[in-house]
């Protein structure tokens, strides 16, 4: 039996795989700001989930950077409370058990790679744009090579504009399109914004931003993930035609756009596939 979790920047989902086949049992709740409240919560709702067994593994993870070693996390805008402390060696010593960490684009991209939207295909961008933005590159159903991991939310596409999301004057992805950064902008949380130029100012910087990924990654398939995209306004079409226009060379066009299949639990299957590669 396999524990799976998935740290975001706002909520914490924890699932049990009894066969290593699919994930049985997800459990979300409001992530804790203070690490020791979430080491806690973290073990109570694993214990309720086992009903007394032993795991297995865990597979961990969580919105930003990790330390090469793959032991804690060393930068993340919102989730400051967990950053330097030994998540790892913690959750080792609650679970009684071997924990990989990784971080939570990385598992979602697999996850959607795997059981979801990308299955089909073998080069696979993936990019969640909730709190913040996340994103990784998924190469025949392996997270691709990296040396420091994949930030593509911290890629300036216009440099010198405000973003509403520190630093403020790099113009950062996003500090630009998230939903931190939009309710930074209109004083609301995303899904109570109303305003079409809202919308459409979403979509061109995020447009900006995935002709980035098109042009670097060069991937046959973006999935697009994320809490913001379960918002009406954000419809895969749009940003579909949109994204097309910047590809008029023959040989050069836009990849397919698919939104993402598996919705909250993608990070959770990327944990299950991660753990049975391992």
């Amino acid at each position: 039996m396999y524990l799976l979790l998935d740290i975001g920047g706002t909520n914490l989902r924890m699932a049990i795989s009894r066969t290593g086949r699919r994930v049985d049992d997800c459990v979300i709740v409001n992530r804790p700001s203070d690490f020791k409240k979430g080491v806690l919560a973290i073990k109570t709702i694993a214990d309720e989930l086992s009903g007394g067994k032993k795991y297995e593994a865990v597979c961990c993870g969580i919105a930003g950077i990790l330390d090469p070693k793959k032991t804690k996390l060393i930068y993340s805008p919102h989730i400051k409370g967990w950053i330097n402390k030994p998540l790892k060696k913690e959750l080792e010593k609650v679970l009684n058990t071997k924990v990989f960490l990784e971080n939570d684009a990385d598992l979602g991209g697999l996850g959607e790679a795997v059981y979801g939207a990308g299955r089909d295909k073998r080069i696979v961008a993936y990019i969640a744009i909730g709190t913040g933005i996340g994103g990784t590159r998924i190469i025949d159903k392996k997270i691709d090579a990296n040396s420091i991991g994949f930030e593509p939310g911290h890629m300036i596409i216009c440099a010198g504009k405000k973003s509403y999301l520190p630093p403020y004057n790099l113009g950062e992805w996003e500090g630009l399109v998230s939903g931190a950064a939009l309710e930074k902008r209109y004083g609301m949380k995303s899904k109570l914004i109303k305003k079409k130029a809202a919308w459409d100012y979403a979509i061109k910087y995020l447009v900006y931003g995935l002709h980035d990924v098109v042009r670097l990654w060069s991937p046959e398939l973006i999935v697009l993930g994320g809490g913001l995209m379960d918002n009406p306004n954000m419809k895969v079409s749009k940003i579909a035609s949109q994204l097309s226009k910047y590809f008029i060379i023959k040989y050069h066009h836009s990849p397919i756009i698919r939104k993402a299949k598996l919705g909250d639990k993608a990070g959770l299957y990327g944990a299950l596939q991660y753990l049975k590669d391992k």
